[in-house]
Formats: C-alpha cells, structure tokens, sequence
C-alpha cells in the first residue's frame, strides 16, 4: 500500500520502522508445486507479449526521468520495458511485476497534482519494491482515446484481462493507492460534460443557460472526447452538477415509464397478432371445411338427380368460396349443411 508520508501503509501514515530488502528466490521444488499457479498467468503474459498491455519500466521511473505520466500515446518509448522481457518477468512467478490500483481524480488528468507518480517512485525505491521490474498504470499502459482502429482493438484485448493483473497468485504485486488527494483549485469549478460532440458548443450553451448558467468557459479536449466547463466558482459548479444530476434522474425516470409504455404496446400489438393468426387458421379451415361440403352435396346432388331424373339447383357454396367474407362463409356453411342433412334424408 502507497502511503502518504511513507513507503508503504496506510494512506498518511509513516512506515512501520526500519524495511529490507526483499530477495526471492525459488528452488526447483518450489516452482514445480508452483507450476499450476504460473500457469493462470497464461492470458496475461499472452497479451502483454504481444504489447497490448504496455508494462512501465520500473527503472526509468525510479531514475526520475519522468515526473507526470501521460497517455500511452505521449510517453517516450524508453518508458517501457520491451514486451517480450515484461512477459519473461511475469512467467517467473516472482512478483517482479507490479499493478497499480488507484483513484482517478481527473477524466483528463487522473493524477494532476502528481501525489500518485510522487508515491510510485518512493515505493519503487523503497526496500519494499526493489524487486519490482515493470509496472502496469492504465493511463500510460492502455491506448488512450482518441484511438486507432488498431489501437482500439488491442485496448479490447488488454480490457478482457486485466483484472487478472491484480488476481495473480505468484505473476504480481499489487500497489494500492488508497488517498484521495485534495481537488485542485483551479479544477474546484470545473465540470465534465460527455457524449457532446467537438462541433457542438452552441448547442451545449444553450443547455447550460437554460439551466442557469450562463458565461462558462468551455474547452473541448479531443483527447479524452469530453467538454470541459469551466464556471465562475467552485459553487457554481456544485450547484450545476446537482441541477444536472436532478435533470438526468427526471430524465431517466421518463424513459423508464417511455420503455414501459413501449413494452406494454408491444405486448398489446403480440396479442393482436396471435388473435390474428387464429383467426386466420380458422378462417382457412372454414375453408377446407366448407370446400369439402360442397363436394359431398355436388356428389348427393348428382345421386339424387339420377334417380329422380332432373338436375338440382346449385349450392351456393362455390360463391361464397370465391367471396369469402366471413359472413357469406357462415351462411354458405349454414345452407351447406342443410342441404346436405335433406340431401342425405332424401338418398335414405
């Protein structure tokens, strides 16, 4: 844990005396009842081999080189340990990888007053973590927005395993920042606004006047894809987030009870068509029904007819196929039968 006034402990508390170095080595007994541990690392050395995971070199860092850590577009190259070395550092299961937890306090800047990096080093160079070799920080290991195409497929590929960074049995060491430091001044009346497109400022000042606010200072940071309003004072800027969050819980209730009705006349429209659809089943067995009655009273026709020596008038079924409506089929359907049950009266 990275300490505010030491090397390692809880936040703002001093280290607990005098710390030594730690030397870990393994015997070959070791790593073979080790070996089904090292093996759950696979899927991180997998990625971090192939650079989708850039690993800091924990050297640079510590030689002071670098004071305030930038996305992993904007470091320098001799930032990083060579993938294929921070893969090797992992798979020997000596925890000489490190993977730093921490607080962003800034979308733009997690770490602007640099309290973090300035607690990184002093842990790196501390007995504590003198072991460590290279280093995982999400900002300066992961490709940062705006991404490439490429780019955006590789930050993928590292999101699906990184957690495993902070679960390895023998592959890591976890740093855990666990202070919030102080908000800067000039970030107090500062607010965040997302999914606003770049072309769009007009539009988000009209927003802001409608909801009380009116002269802010805006900045779009293509970086991070998200607005910057800068406002006249730290309370401003509360009373802004508040009347914001109030607006989005009215907004989100609405579109709850919009989903809702939407659900509810899906359902509606799922019943009517299920209705329909019996409808027509019975419709077309009506049909079929109604076709085959008229053939046996054509065929009870014919019979009597030869008997009787004369031809009979016809049903008036065949019309009522070629109208069939609903009523004409039930009154076709209705006469057929009554012609049928006469017709197989009379054969008897």
């Amino acid at each position: 844990r990275l300490g505010g006034g030491g090397a390692t402990g809880d936040a703002g508390a001093p280290a607990p005396g005098p710390l030594k170095a730690r030397r870990i080595s393994l015997t070959p007994e070791d790593r073979e009842r080790l070996a089904p541990l090292r093996a759950l690392d696979k899927r991180i050395i997998e990625v971090v081999r192939k650079g989708h995971i850039h690993m800091l070199d924990a050297d640079y860092l510590r030689s002071g080189k670098i004071t305030k850590m930038l996305r992993r577009q904007d470091m320098p190259k001799e930032a990083f340990l060579a993938p294929e070395v921070a893969a090797a550092h992992i798979e020997e299961g000596l925890r000489k990888a490190g993977g730093l937890t921490y607080g962003w306090q800034c979308c733009v800047d997690p770490d602007p007053t640099g309290a973090v990096i300035k607690a990184v080093i002093r842990f790196l160079k501390s007995p504590e973590g003198q072991h460590i070799t290279c280093l995982f920080w999400d900002f300066s290991s992961l490709w940062q927005n705006p991404r490439s195409e490429e780019q955006d497929t590789e930050f993928g590929l590292a999101l699906d395993v990184m957690a495993y960074l902070y679960a390895s049995p023998v592959g890591t060491t976890v740093l855990r920042f666990k202070k919030m430091p102080p908000v800067p001044p000039e970030m107090a009346k500062t607010l965040a606004v997302f999914k606003v497109d770049a072309g769009a400022e007009a539009d988000l000042r009209a927003v802001l006047e409608r909801a009380g606010v009116a002269g802010a200072a805006l900045e779009y940071v293509g970086a991070k894809k998200v607005w910057q309003v800068v406002l006249a004072s730290a309370e401003a800027a509360e009373a802004a987030r508040s009347e914001a969050e109030a607006e989005a819980r009215d907004l989100s209730l609405a579109l709850d009870e919009a989903r809702s009705k939407a659900d509810a006349a899906s359902a509606a429209a799922e019943e009517r068509r299920v209705a329909l659809d019996e409808l027509t089943e019975e419709h077309e067995e009506l049909l079929i029904c109604l076709a085959e009655q008229d053939a046996l009273a054509q065929a009870l026709r014919s019979q009597l007819a030869t008997e009787r020596g004369a031809p009979l008038p016809a049903t008036p079924a065949t019309a009522a196929l070629e109208a069939s409506t609903p009523e004409a089929l039930f009154d076709a359907f209705t006469q057929s039968n009554r012609e049928r049950t006469h017709a197989y009266g009379s054969v008897i």
